[in-house]
């Protein structure tokens, strides 16, 4: 559907998404009854009422009530100097579009230590699941995914360490 509609999705609501099926497709593999909506739900109602909840929007209502007066006091203020500038032909307007190099290069920088630290949680907590079932492969694959996950940990660590 995403594609029918030529949308995207951020990368890092791809990742985890990613690893929201993954752990599904694990905890299935685990209890054929697992059923991860079942689980999140309780966490996402929690989050969603505590949005909602009324001394929260009291509080959003306030600010923008607050911020409104504060807009309405220095329009005038601010319309008169505006016509004032067009009066004296001084207004202008300045459009700006460039992207700095060094910008596109720190934000590529942020989204790959993101990128790295959402998979190494995903690892850590899809290890922990795994080698907890007894028998089997699933204690040597709980102990590769931990492996994956301190070497992508101790990457981030460097990562962070170099740049400062």
């Amino acid at each position: 559907m995403l594609r029918d509609h030529q949308l995207r999705l951020p990368p890092d609501l791809t990742l985890l998404l990613k690893a929201l099926i993954t752990l599904e497709g694990m905890g299935r593999q685990l209890d054929p009854d697992f059923n991860i909506v079942q689980e999140v739900t309780p966490f996402m109602q929690r989050a969603l009422l505590k949005r909602i909840a009324p001394d929260t929007l009291i509080k959003q209502g306030w600010l923008s009530l607050s911020r409104m007066v504060e807009l309405l006091i220095e329009l005038p203020n601010d319309l008169h100097r505006l016509l004032d500038l067009a009066r004296r032909g001084a207004l202008g307007v300045r459009l700006d579009i460039a992207k700095p190099e060094w910008l596109a290069k720190e934000l590529d920088r942020v989204v790959n230590r993101l990128s790295v630290s959402l998979i190494t949680s995903a690892l850590i907590v899809g290890s922990s699941i795994v080698s907890t079932v007894e028998g089997g492969a699933s204690s040597f694959v709980g102990l590769v995914g931990f492996i994956g996950a301190f070497l992508g940990g101790i990457w981030l660590l460097f990562s962070i360490w170099r740049s400062g």
